[in-house]
Parts: structure tokens; sequence; C-alpha cells
């Protein structure tokens, strides 16, 4: 039992990185650092992720910290990020997150700056979140810890004795 409850631990937070890849692999737009993207957005929350590729990944975190985007809706509302100011960030081995946005469906302009003399190569990414991917794999991690401190709970009780197996002989 804690065999499995680890294996679907380690699933769930494989989803997880699989869909933060996902939203790099597929975004809605993609551009340099200092470069103006627009898009055909749909009405609800966008994600600003940094990715860079290459295996040498000394500068991402400042690239983050230095970033600053400005986001102009389709309704003419402006809204400002800095990378530095995120209450939750997400990060894995291949992407960053800068922050989000809820967007009005219809034209959004999105410009990115940073400041980073090590942050050269970077791209920031406009992306909707893999919402179902991200809720599943939570659920699985959860699963799997919940499996896990049962399976540790019944070989405690074994440990101690508390299970009377009858030799029905």
């Amino acid at each position: 039992m804690g065999g499995l409850s680890l294996l679907v631990v380690i699933i769930g937070m494989v989803a997880y990185n699989v869909s933060l890849a996902l939203d790099v692999i597929n975004p809605d737009a993609e551009a340099a650092f200092g470069d103006t993207v627009t898009f055909e957005a749909q009405a609800g929350r966008y994600d600003l992720l940094v990715s860079r590729n290459s295996l040498l990944d000394v500068g991402r975190d400042r690239a983050v910290r230095t970033a600053r985007c400005t986001v102009v809706l389709s309704s003419g509302d402006l809204v400002e990020i800095n990378g530095a100011r995120q209450a939750i960030s997400e990060e894995t081995s291949l992407v960053s997150s800068i922050g989000w946005f809820t967007a009005t469906p219809g034209e959004t302009t999105v410009t990115c700056t940073e400041s980073s003399a090590l942050a050269e190569g970077y791209t920031f990414a406009v992306a909707r979140p893999q919402t179902a991917v991200k809720v599943l794999s939570w659920v699985g991690i959860g699963v799997g810890v919940i499996g896990i401190l049962v399976a540790a709970y019944l070989i405690a009780i074994g440990l101690r004795g508390r299970i009377v197996v009858c030799d029905p002989s």
C-alpha cells in the first residue's frame, strides 16, 4: 500500500510539471523580453511565464525577480505585473511564473521587460493555465500522501502487536 501511494504521489508531481511545460510548449503568445505580443484573449486567467531552451539556467530567477509586465486588456484597462511581488510562484526545471492576470475577451497586448544582465536568452510566454491537469495532480498527490500515512499507521499498529491474526488450524 505504501509503495502504491508513493507511486501516486510521484505521478501527481510529474503531472504538475507536465502541466506547466504544456503552458510553455503551447502558449497563446511568446516573445523575447522587451518585445510586445498581441493575441486574441478569451475571458479568464492567463499566466505569464519565463522559460529558456537551455540546460544552463543561471539567470532565470533573476529574470523573474526583475521582470515587469504591462498588460493592456481589450477593455482598455491596464494591468501592471511585477515578478518580484508574487504571492505564490510556480517553478519547475523548465518554467517559472512571473504572475497572472484576468483577461476580458478580445485583443490583449502584453509587454515584458527585465533588467538582469544574466537573463539574456530568456523569453516570456502568455498561456491559459492547464487547470484540470493541475487539479488532478494535486488530488493525486493528496491521495498518495493519505495512503502513505495510512500505510505507516498500519505498520505501527502491526509493530505494537495490536493486530491479531487467528490461525484457523
